[in-house]
Formats: C-alpha cells, sequence, structure tokens
C-alpha cells in the first residue's frame, strides 16, 4: 500500500491510495505544497508553522505543526514513505509521488505524449478549493506562476507537436477544452490553438477557436481580439501560393484519366475444335483485368464485336478504346500456344506481347493461375507505357513559367526560392492539371521550410498537401 501513495495538490487536493474513509486534514495538504514549491524540497517546522498560522506565539504554533503531523500519519500512515519528518526538519524524499514536484520537471518537447500528461498532471490551480488558513495567502504567487507555467507548456507542446505539419487533431481538441476549462478568457491560449489547427492544415478549426474567442472577449465588454491575433488567423488559414479559382486543392480532387482497355477476339491460324474453349479464356482473362482499378475494361461483348486490322481498331470503333488486346492461337508441339499483345490505338504501336501455353490439359490444372498471370502481366504492361511519356502540357505559356522556375532555383537562396515559387503559381493558373508545376511548388515551399529553420509547420503542410 505504501507503494502506491500519491498526493495530488493541483486542482482539487487528494490523496491517490484507495483508502476513501480516512479524512486527511487540509493544512496538512499546505504543508505538502510548502515543500513540494522549495527548491531543496525541505523546510523547517518553525518555517512551516509560521506560514500555516497567524499566530505570533512561536511556542503554539510549535504546537499547532505537532498536532498536525499528528494528525496526517493517523489519517495515512504510508505518508512516510514520502515525507521525512524529525524534531527539526521537514523533506520530501520521493518527489515523483507528488503531482507538483512532477509538474515543475515537467518536459514540453516530449511529443504527442507530453501533451496527455501535460493535461493528466495539472487538473487546475495548487490548492484548489482550499481556504489556506493564514492571514496572508502565502500561496498567491506560487499558483499563478504554476498556472503561467501550464500555458507556457501548452504553447511549447502545440508547437513541437505540430512543427512538422502533422499531429492527431484529437489531442490538440482534448488541449483545448482542458485549456479553456482552466481559462476560458485568455487570449494567448486561443492564439496557441488557431495557429496548431492552421499547422494541420485545418482552416475551419482555426476559424471557429478565433469565432470563440471573438465571443468570449464580447461577453468581458472588449472589443474583440487584438490586431496580431486576426493576422495569425490569417497567416494561418491563407495559402502562401495562390494556385487560382479553377487549381486543384487538397480538398477538391479530380478523377484521373484511366486507359480503356479492350480484349478484341482472339484469332487462330487453323480451327482445332478448341475455339469456345480458348474463347472462354479470353473472356475470363478480361474479367480479371477488370479487377485492377488502374484501367478501364471494356466488357468481352462489345469489344469482341469491334473490327480491327492486326490488333488495330478501326477508326469508326464506337469502342473510344486507348489500348486493344489482340490474341492470336496458334499449334505448337505438345499443345497449344496464344499470343497476347498489346497495341496503343493512337500510334499503333505495340507496346507488349508475350507468349503462354493454352493446351486443354493445361488449363484444365492451372487455368486460374494462368488467368490471374495474364492480367497481371497485361496491365502492368499498359501502366508503365501510359506513365512513360505523360503529357505535361499543351500550353506552352504555362510551361515557359515552369522552365523560368526551374532555372531560379539553380540558386538555393530565400529569395530565389519564393521567386521560383511565383513562376510555377503562374504556370499553374494557366494549366491546372500541369502536374509538374505542383510539384515544383510543393519543393519550393519545402525549400523555403528548410530555409527558415524549419520552424513554420504551415508552410511543410502545404508542401504536402500540394505534393
Amino acid at each position: 500500500m505504501s507503494n502506491a501513495v500519491s498526493i495530488r495538490l493541483l486542482g482539487n487536493p487528494a490523496i491517490e491510495e484507495g483508502v476513501k474513509d480516512r479524512t486527511f486534514p487540509s493544512r496538512g495538504f499546505c504543508l505538502i505544497a510548502l515543500l513540494a514549491l522549495n527548491p531543496t524540497r525541505t523546510i523547517t517546522r518553525a518555517q512551516a508553522a509560521s506560514q500555516l498560522w497567524d499566530s505570533h506565539d512561536t511556542h503554539a504554533n510549535m504546537g499547532n505543526m505537532r498536532q498536525l503531523i499528528l494528525r496526517m500519519s493517523k489519517a495515512l500512515p504510508s505518508l512516510w514513505s514520502i515525507l521525512f519528518v524529525d524534531d527539526k526538519m521537514l523533506r520530501i524524499t520521493d518527489p515523483s509521488r507528488i503531482d507538483v514536484c512532477r509538474f515543475l520537471e515537467f518536459d514540453a518537447f516530449a511529443g504527442e505524449n507530453s501533451l496527455w500528461q501535460l493535461m493528466e498532471t495539472y487538473r487546475g490551480d495548487l490548492l484548489q478549493g482550499i481556504e489556506v488558513p493564514a492571514h496572508e495567502d502565502p500561496f498567491t504567487v506560487s499558483r499563478t506562476y504554476l498556472r503561467e507555467r501550464y500555458f507556457g507548456f501548452a504553447h511549447s507542446a502545440l508547437k513541437e507537436l505540430t512543427r512538422y505539419g502533422h499531429a492527431d487533431a484529437s489531442s490538440i481538441q482534448a488541449l483545448e477544452r482542458h485549456a479553456l476549462g482552466i481559462d476560458n478568457g485568455r487570449e494567448e491560449t486561443y492564439r496557441s490553438l488557431i495557429a496548431a489547427y492552421g499547422a494541420l492544415g485545418r482552416a475551419d478549426e482555426s476559424r471557429r477557436v478565433f469565432a470563440l474567442l471573438t465571443d468570449v472577449l464580447r461577453l468581458d465588454g472588449a472589443n474583440g481580439p487584438r490586431p496580431d491575433t486576426r493576422a495569425l488567423l490569417a497567416r494561418a488559414t491563407a495559402r502562401s501560393i495562390d494556385l487560382g479559382s479553377t487549381a486543384v486543392g487538397p480538398d477538391r480532387h479530380t478523377t484521373p484519366c484511366r486507359p480503356r482497355v479492350a480484349l478484341l477476339a482472339p484469332n487462330w491460324l487453323s480451327p482445332s475444335g478448341e475455339e469456345n474453349l480458348q474463347r472462354a479464356f479470353v473472356e475470363d482473362a478480361a474479367n480479371e483485368l477488370a479487377r485492377h482499378k488502374s484501367l478501364v475494361t471494356l466488357a468481352s461483348h462489345s469489344s469482341f464485336q469491334a473490327s480491327s486490322d492486326g490488333g488495330v481498331l478501326d477508326k469508326g470503333s464506337p469502342l473510344r478504346a486507348d489500348y486493344a488486346v489482340s490474341t492470336f492461337v496458334r499449334s505448337r508441339t505438345g499443345g497449344n500456344e496464344i499470343t497476347v499483345r498489346v497495341v496503343e490505338s493512337s500510334s499503333g504501336s505495340i507496346v507488349w506481347a508475350g507468349d503462354y501455353p493454352l493446351s486443354p490439359d493445361f488449363i484444365a490444372s492451372s487455368n486460374r493461375a494462368l488467368v490471374g498471370r495474364v492480367a497481371s502481366e497485361l496491365s502492368s504492361a499498359i501502366e508503365r507505357h501510359s506513365l512513360a511519356s505523360p503529357d505535361r502540357t499543351g500550353n506552352p505559356s504555362a510551361y515557359l513559367m515552369f522552365l523560368k522556375g526551374q532555372d531560379t532555383l539553380k540558386t538555393c537562396d530565400l529569395r530565389s526560392v519564393r521567386r521560383a515559387r511565383r513562376f510555377y503559381a503562374q504556370a499553374i493558373s494557366q494549366d491546372d492539371r500541369f502536374a509538374d508545376a505542383y510539384s515544383g511548388a510543393s519543393s519550393s515551399l519545402y525549400l523555403e521550410w528548410l530555409l527558415l529553420g524549419g520552424n513554420d509547420p504551415l508552410l511543410l503542410a502545404e508542401a504536402r498537401d500540394l505534393a
């Protein structure tokens, strides 16, 4: 039991030992607070007595101190595993089991867990709800100091947590409820929350916190938030690069253009009586290829009726396929073989070809494996060809702006990086599907973040969104 005792002085004082039927004297909490706030965690009996009682009679004060220590020991015998008491001195022997001591040693840069530890440790003002017995409250200055220290820790922890533009928003929301529950009229707290939400790209949350601050200040008779708070909100909710009204932002995604693939009816060098089996195999391959979400596979009953010349669809074909897959079956020693080739419709060039065994015995034993292999290799070939030579932009002015941005980035200083980003923004405004310009803008934001010492999470968050 002695190892479980823990004392809370922040918020409503309590002994966390699992014993509910013992009343710990309120002046006992005050005595422990005096010890915890002392840098050496040590105090003489005379010093403690003079601060806890108003009497000028030293002997009376010392008598009160003896009675207090006796009551504390009766209420909680295991307390002496934390405190050491002799005829002259009192000392804390295990500071880790007193929340004030832990709070004074708190590390605000310990990552996301530091926020939760901060909220768990600081539950309110020092000795909240206890009437201090002395005429002059000896804890007034300490109470203010601990509160300001809490808000300072909260600000530092938020800044460190969102430094790289990525964090769990639930942690920030929990701290918001905790901090505003302690003091909802402190503008600096709202400023920290606005900046934290802005660093995560949550502009709506930043505006919500600002509106909450505005309502609180008006209830207090103030005109509204300070100008620097308004400027912070503008920065937290604004983008560093203006992409124009038609640009694709993080909240507006366009559906990528997927290649359309048509599997044509198989051809035979000479009939063998297995045409229906081979035709079913090609249909099965088309169904398997439809599982690949990077492609649009046309239905076999339509593509099999399309007319073609050597695997190239006729110009008047209604299929509008980007790639045509033709199959040719021929007899070989030991069984039939099917040749599969992919032809790009626009150029008529063969982009891939492959041969596979197609004997009835092999189809019966390994049909699913062969179908999966053919579909996988077809998909990979079409994807590679689609990505090999992307059409960057058809707008020469946009491409010129992009090249100017690339040339400006040859000099990697802050002025050049920002100038390059303006070129990329102009390229995007002229062609909002110009991927390389988005990539350049993202790179420029990341470089600016590095040049500024990595202390502005807004830049990094926007670089990630653009990427």
